[in-house]
């Protein structure tokens, strides 16, 4: 299993919060990851990105060749699969303006992806579902909670905030 693809485990997961819903694809690059959503039960995904590599195959893909400050959709549901480790304000906003948003990236084992500043908005935000694999992590956040007592940080999202060391998986998740 490659960074950016699915355990079975994180397949189901990704199920319950896709089907029937638009999804946005955030940096969808080749659209492999678009067209796994569409097959695991979204309704219609708008892949954006600034380049595509390749059309999409199911109509039910829409390409937005954007850059992520340019782009001014409130998705319903945002998917980031590996951001980039650099602060994107235009990212941060769109993630901002979803009341779902979800990540599959690695933040252990000397990788780094969202990296602090996306985090710290996504801490904000109660996680509905979270499923570790040591390849990729995938966690689905709901509403963010703003003003309720700081819940305590998820493995990932501790390897992507405290970046002064190099966390090992199996520590952050307590394997």
């Amino acid at each position: 299993m490659g960074h950016g693809q699915l355990s079975s485990e994180q397949e189901a997961v990704l199920r319950k919060h896709v089907t029937g819903k638009v999804v946005h694809d955030l940096g969808a690059g080749d659209l492999e990851l678009s067209h796994r959503l569409i097959a695991l039960g979204a309704e219609r995904v708008v892949a954006v990105d600034k380049i595509f590599i390749c059309k999409p195959w199911d109509s039910r893909v829409q390409i937005v060749q954007d850059y992520f400050h340019c782009f001014h959709d409130a998705p319903e549901v945002a998917f980031l699969s590996w951001p980039p480790n650099w602060p994107d304000h235009g990212l941060n906003l769109i993630v901002w303006r979803a009341p779902t948003v979800i990540y599959l990236g690695k933040n252990t084992d000397g990788i780094s992806c969202g990296g602090p500043a996306l985090f710290r908005d996504l801490v904000e935000r109660e996680v509905l579902d979270y499923s570790p694999h040591p390849t990729n992590t995938l966690i689905i956040y709901g509403e963010a909670k703003f003003g309720h007592q700081p819940r305590p940080l998820r493995g990932e999202e501790k390897g992507a905030i405290h970046q002064e060391r190099i966390w090992d998986y199996e520590e952050v998740e307590n394997v």
